[in-house]
């Protein structure tokens, strides 16, 4: 659920390609991305911040398939002052651009923020550091916005003063806020041709709605290739959805449950979510612990009925990988970079019957067996769905930060 680039540490020359897109009209157009190079100056290994989001990745990097157009790029290096703060880069040619930001050794003090419920987002003066508990040593003096967000509960806002030398120590107790969220269900495959086009306007969409808005949630099915890697892996929880939708054909999608009647045009997303987003909210979906071991996640959520449930609902529980990339093309359609990827159903994709009385509350104790071929981002989505009409009534997502 979180902003990604493609990132590597840069050891050759680099040539640009252009890739070439079909989509379902046969129309051929060039996907135009540009590189970024970030240095930086007096200290190496400072954290990257694109776009206000931590990429994940330390200086020097450099940053592929960038999107033409505006970005901003932050640094952040414990007992260091970015000078200048930031760098704003327009990028206009399909090329390999360069900023570079001096580090100047600064008088500094550390940081300790934690929640109840924890595994919420921690955000400092607009950038992403991370989710509670979170340690965050070497900021410079100074003050700073602080907000801490997590999914089902009411935005905490502060201005915090870090002293020199000095451990700050922050406990926030989050209550629980009635929010709607909107849930986007795509299928695709690697080798559908049109599959790029449609992943990328769903890519696009959840960047500009934002996961206290948006959530995304990716199936591949088993055709035209029935040997798409990320079918075969979560072939069960991938079948089930199939069944339960029967798309006829690639890519397709739903916002809430409903039809998006053109994959190809980000305006019929954008239709249904905003038709979506003024429904009353009929229950709250809140997580309350999220734990894991190398083999195994466990986590406790609360669903509350805001009015009467019957019991043609399902409670469904995902885990999705929130990016995989492969170095060559797994299928024929040429992608290689996929997001929001379904990697399990707890117990399986026929879900947990949800019968609730207005006010009624319910806990839910859910665990998912971890693989070793997985990445380290991972993200646990739940929602709420009528399965004889498919409406969606609510959903939610948490996301343990150190997998």
């Amino acid at each position: 659920m979180r902003f990604k680039v493609k990132i590597r540490r840069i050891f050759y020359v680099f040539i640009l390609i252009g890739l070439a897109c079909t989509t379902k009209d046969g129309i051929q157009f060039e996907d135009q991305h540009a590189q970024l190079w970030i240095v930086s100056l007096g200290a190496d290994s400072a954290r990257i911040f694109l776009d206000y989001q931590d990429t994940g990745f330390l200086t020097p990097y450099l940053i592929e398939d960038l999107a033409l157009g505006k970005h901003v790029v932050h640094l952040f290096h414990g007992g260091f002052r970015s000078n200048p703060d930031s760098v704003v880069v327009l990028l206009e040619e399909v090329k390999t651009d360069t900023v570079s930001i001096e580090l100047v050794p600064a008088v500094n003090g550390n940081l300790s923020v934690n929640s109840s419920p924890d595994s919420a987002r921690v955000i400092i003066n607009k950038l992403e550091f991370g989710y509670t508990p979170i340690y965050i040593e070497g900021l410079p003096v100074g003050m700073y916005p602080l907000e801490i967000i997590k999914s089902g509960f009411s935005v905490r806002s502060d201005t915090i003063e870090i002293l020199e030398n000095d451990h700050l120590q922050l406990v926030y107790q989050l209550e629980e806020y009635i929010s709607r969220f909107v849930l986007l269900e795509h299928f695709s495959n690697t080798s559908c041709p049109p599959c790029p086009t449609s992943d990328e306007i769903v890519n696009d969409l959840a960047e500009s709605y934002g996961p206290s808005i948006l959530v995304v949630l990716g199936y591949h099915a088993n055709y035209p290739s029935p040997s798409d890697p990320m079918y075969l892996a979560a072939r069960a929880a991938n079948d089930s959805r199939i069944q339960f939708y029967l798309p006829q054909s690639l890519p397709r999608a739903f916002v809430d449950g409903l039809l998006v009647l053109d994959p190809l045009s980000a305006m019929s997303y954008q239709n249904l979510i905003e038709s979506q987003l003024i429904k009353d909210t009929l229950l709250i979906i809140a997580f309350q612990e999220l734990n894991w071991t190398d083999t195994l996640m466990k986590g406790k959520m609360q669903i509350k009925a805001l009015q009467s449930i019957s019991s043609d609902h399902r409670l469904f529980i995902a885990l999705i990988e929130d990016e995989i990339h492969y170095n060559t093309p797994p299928g024929s359609n040429g992608q290689t970079h996929f997001d929001a990827v379904l990697r399990a159903f707890y117990p399986d994709g026929n879900g947990i019957t949800i019968s609730l009385a207005a006010q009624e509350t319910e806990t839910i104790n859910f665990e998912i067996s971890l693989s070793t071929e997985w990445g380290h981002d991972v993200t646990v989505i739940a929602f709420v769905q009528n399965v004889l009409t498919k409406a969606v009534l609510q959903s939610g997502w948490t996301r343990y930060p150190e997998f």
